[in-house]
């Protein structure tokens, strides 16, 4: 939570004085730098920024190795993101397509599609703009205990019926998942 909560600040404090764009990286991450989740990070910061009164001074973009599909777009900007950037998604791109203008290619492909499934996701609640979807927190996680205090500050509006993982859980799934992965040395390994 400690680096969650330094994040938020540096946001804030970046807002107050500036304003513009904060880009929330994952990029840096190393053997012995574990990402933070992305909706987690991008939630905790959107409270900051609101509980501090500099939410419209700032717009957020996640640059994320953790953004792979549309629903994960979804889940960043209905948490507070202005926009995403799948950094996983146009690395793979480069990676699968090493030719002059085919990774642009194969990532706009991908583009289109996740623009095409998060139109769908915000038509079922009645949306048709992404900036009345930003930051509207419409979800309902059934997997999350929400009365956890650490996950009740970070998700304030959000509320599951059934319960489930705290956040300590999630904080030493994000570590075996991180250990486990430096230990990946090709992909026929994943």
């Amino acid at each position: 939570i400690e680096a969650i909560d330094s994040i938020s600040i540096k946001v804030s404090n970046f807002a107050k004085e500036h304003g513009g764009i904060a880009i929330l990286t994952d990029r840096h991450i190393s053997v012995s730098k574990a990402a933070i989740p992305s909706t987690l990070a991008v939630s905790a910061v959107n409270q900051r920024l609101i509980q501090d009164g500099v939410r419209l001074k700032i717009s957020l973009l996640p640059e994320s190795g953790q953004i792979a599909s549309s629903h994960h777009c979804a889940c960043a900007l209905g948490f507070g993101a202005s926009a995403v950037y799948p950094l996983a998604v146009r690395l793979r791109a480069e990676e699968l397509f090493p030719k002059e203008g085919e990774a642009l290619e194969a990532f706009m492909r991908y583009k289109k599609a996740a623009e095409k499934a998060l139109l769908k996701t915000m038509g079922k609640i009645g949306l048709c703009t992404v900036e009345s979807y930003s930051g509207g927190e419409f979800f309902e996680p059934n997997f999350l205990d929400t009365s956890d205090p650490t996950l009740k500050k970070i998700l304030p509006n959000i509320t599951s019926p059934v319960g489930g993982v705290r956040f300590d859980s999630i904080a030493q799934s994000v570590k075996d998942w991180h250990q486990r992965a430096t230990q990946i040395k090709s992909e026929d390994q994943i």
